[in-house]
């Protein structure tokens, strides 16, 4: 009787569980995958989506990967990449700088993905670039912990305008910043 009551019990779990997991977005690496996972591992899997790939703006810029020397101390802020990517800002032969001087803007990983989502009936070009770019970012959110996005540019009103550093980036397993420059050309 109790192995009935238990087949039984378990039997009713299932479903619960399946439909936990249905709701979860699909392509969100859990705490435990991110962990599990090296920096390398995590770079060699991004880079592989950014092969041959390029930020559409005014002025076509390459994804190029990024990481800190230093580990992050808390929650990846701008000050954290300013602090350690001025380098790479101010050795790019097309991004306004000097990076310390630019304007911040923080803008949440999802909110900027969602722009990247390829629409069926769009333009072809439009649309091979979508899904490259999802692919990009798909490999960005299953990488790497608490992705975002950090613009830094000049500031025009509200908006940043010139050539903009873009950072698309998130926490490695070591504890690193790591993740993707670009520059996209905004007038």
């Amino acid at each position: 009787m109790k192995r009935i009551a238990l087949l039984v019990a378990l039997a009713l779990a299932v479903p619960s569980v399946a439909c936990t997991a249905e709701t979860e977005a699909p392509d969100v690496a859990s705490e435990d995958d991110l962990t599990a996972k090296s920096d390398s591992a995590a770079e060699a899997a991004i880079k592989k989506t950014t092969k041959d790939v390029y930020f559409l703006s005014e002025s076509d810029h390459a994804l190029v990967w990024v990481k800190s020397a230093k580990k992050l101390d808390g929650y990846l802020t701008a000050a954290d990449v300013k602090a350690q990517f001025a380098a790479v800002t101010d050795g790019d032969a097309m991004a306004d700088k000097p990076l310390a001087g630019l304007y911040a803007e923080t803008v949440a990983f999802e909110t900027f993905a969602t722009r990247y989502k390829p629409v069926a009936g769009e333009d072809a070009d439009n649309f091979a670039y979508h899904e490259q770019m999802t692919k990009v970012l798909s490999a960005v959110r299953n990488n790497l912990k608490n992705p975002k996005v950090i613009r830094l540019g000049r500031k025009s009103g509200n908006a940043l305008v010139g050539a903009i550093s873009v950072y698309i980036v998130g926490t490695l397993p070591s504890g690193k910043i790591g993740g993707i420059f670009t520059v996209s050309v905004e007038t």
